[in-house]
Parts: structure tokens; sequence; C-alpha cells
């Protein structure tokens, strides 16, 4: 296997991780590193090590540097040391979701603006979103029927 050694800087001032990655999940957005460091015996099964895990949120991460990548005995020989075939893999973005995602996003923050009436008051603003809502809510039961 292929572990990636990163260093961490986040926005906390002066805080630094340093550790094996160890998952960096796209759902929740955070990043988990091991930050125990790699058994000196190479035939040692990491799995079975404890481990000292912190869990960072990506908006918080300022800065990170890849300090190594390291292979393990149990590929070693006959294997490439890329990013490709790092543990956990990194791929490339897919950039047309993101573009799609964006403007989905930007759509939808303009049809929400579109709604909002200009110089009236708070009360008045929940009343028409009152109204929009029970009249999406009867175009549905309506259309549902037909």
């Amino acid at each position: 296997m292929l572990f990636i050694r990163i260093r961490i800087t986040t926005t906390l001032p002066g805080h630094v991780v340093e550790g094996t990655l160890y998952t960096a999940c796209a759902i929740t957005h955070m990043v988990a590193v091991n930050t125990t460091p790699i058994p000196p015996n190479p035939s040692t099964n990491l799995s079975s090590q404890p481990g000292d895990y912190k869990i960072i949120p990506i908006s918080s991460i300022q800065n990170f540097q890849i300090i190594s990548l390291n292979q393990t005995s149990d590929n070693a020989e006959g294997s490439d040391s890329t990013f490709e075939n790092a543990v956990p893999s990194i791929t490339k973005l897919d950039m047309s979701a993101l573009k799609t995602k964006e403007e989905l996003a930007i759509r939808k923050v303009k049809e929400h603006n579109a709604t909002r009436g200009k110089n009236v008051t708070k009360e008045a603003q929940d009343i028409f979103d009152w109204f929009s809502r029970t009249y999406v809510w009867f175009l549905a039961r309506i259309v549902g029927k037909n």
C-alpha cells in the first residue's frame, strides 16, 4: 500500500497537524489524519496498530503539504509509487459536475432573491412566503389528481 504523509496548516493560529492521510470525505467535507508515526518495521500490519486520528473540516484548512509517499512491503515489489495508487485514492475532480452544481446553486439563489420584496417589513415578507408555499402545495395537489 502507498501511504501519504501530509502536513496540514489550519486557520487556527499556529495549529499544524502532521501525519498519514487516512481519508478525505466528499460528503462531510472532512479530512482524517492519523498522527501516529508509521512503525519502523515495514512488515507490521498497519491496520492492527492503534491510531491517533485528527478530524479536520476542509473549510478550516489553510495550507497542506505532501511530506512523503511511503510504501509498505506488501506491495513494494512491482508497483509504482504514483498518486493514482495512493491510499485513500486521490482522483481528478469532475469539473463539469462541479460547474453544473455551481450553476444550480446560482439559479436557486436568483430564484430565492426574485421572491424577496424590496423595502417591505419582515412580517409582510413572511405572509408572502406563506402564500407562496401554500400556492405551490395547492398546485402540486391539483396536478397530482390529473
